[in-house]
């Protein structure tokens, strides 16, 4: 029997969005900083810091990767018309329905979920069938970096978990295509948990359960809360202050009860050493905090004696 794409898109925007839904955006920058999401939906924009100019180029250059790659290996792919958003989602129901290829750019909405997206890609594959018919449509995501990462990962994961809602079947594989145009498959069960749990932490902040820490960081970070979070930890004096201490490490001495750096200045070697990953710098970790604490230079090895020897010279007379 023929899909009624009507019926379907407004089981699709069955209810109501909240102040805040999910996008792929929204995943991505979770899992760079849960700071972030607190941010953005609990922190006025005048504490946001301006937009790097090198972020507007990073974005035009994954716009213009993104066309190329759509042109050069997806020439039959139909792009997105300018409609407004729940227009192009209605239209993307009507082409999937009559087994459309490939679509390029198109937003899905699962408003029961507070689900929302623009996928890259989405390519028909015929080995399981779907709402639509003996097929379903799976997620390929283009990225510029030539690394992929976790959030880039979990943000395709994401749309993966969109599309499935949208056809009724969570497709097993979604794909990326890095910066140097390699395709590569990802395995959705090898990611779910770890979306899940992105999900739950995402929605726990936006309702105020929970506060992630702000944590100190002196490199140039592509999210404008760096500035507001630098402040934070100074006025906790969070133990990340401390050189060399990285954000794993972090997580390992606020596990052991160390959260701030007179804790740490008030600790010795040998209780550091305990520490998984600390044992060869604790004694540096142990000094530099303390340092801070006193607001002092400390030798870690200062020499005991210092010897100074000269060579007298004669100079040559005429």
């Amino acid at each position: 029997m023929p899909l009624d794409v009507m019926n379907h898109y407004f089981s699709c925007l069955r209810g109501r969005f909240g102040p805040q839904k999910f996008t792929g955006s929204v995943i991505k920058k979770h899992v760079l900083s849960p700071f972030i999401t607190y941010c953005d939906a609990h922190i006025s924009s005048e504490f946001k810091d301006l937009e790097p100019p090198f972020v507007r180029l990073l974005a035009s250059l994954g716009q213009n990767h993104e066309k190329k790659i759509v042109q050069e290996r997806f020439s039959n792919a139909i792009k997105c018309p300018y409609l407004e958003g729940k227009e192009a989602f209605l239209l993307a129901l009507k082409l999937m329905a009559k087994k459309v290829q490939v679509l390029s750019g198109f937003p899905f909405y699962f408003v029961r979920d507070q689900f929302m997206g623009y996928l890259d890609l989405i390519r028909l594959n015929e080995a399981h069938a779907s709402i639509f018919g003996e097929y379903y449509y799976e997620v390929i995501e283009i990225k510029a970096a030539k690394r992929i990462n976790l959030e880039h990962i979990l943000q395709a994961a994401y749309y993966n978990l969109l599309i499935g809602k949208v056809q009724q079947y969570i497709p097993p594989t979604f794909y990326l295509i890095n910066g140097e145009g390699e395709e590569k498959e990802y395995n959705y069960v090898s990611y779910e948990s770890q979306l899940e749990e992105v999900l739950n932490e995402v929605q726990q902040i936006w309702r105020g359960h929970f506060i992630p820490p702000a944590i100190y960081s002196d490199s140039l970070r592509d999210y404008p809360w760096q500035s507001y979070e630098n402040r934070l930890a100074l006025d906790k004096q969070d133990v990340s202050l401390i050189p060399g201490v990285s954000t794993s490490l972090r997580q390992r001495l606020n596990e052991t009860g160390y959260t701030s750096i007179s804790q740490m200045a008030c600790s010795n070697e040998t209780d550091l050493q305990r520490i998984k990953g600390i044992k060869s710098k604790a004694k540096k970790l142990l000094a530099r905090a303390q340092a801070l604490t006193m607001n002092k230079i400390i030798l870690i090895d200062p020499p005991t004696s210092l010897t100074v020897s000269y060579t007298h010279l004669t100079l040559p007379t005429n």
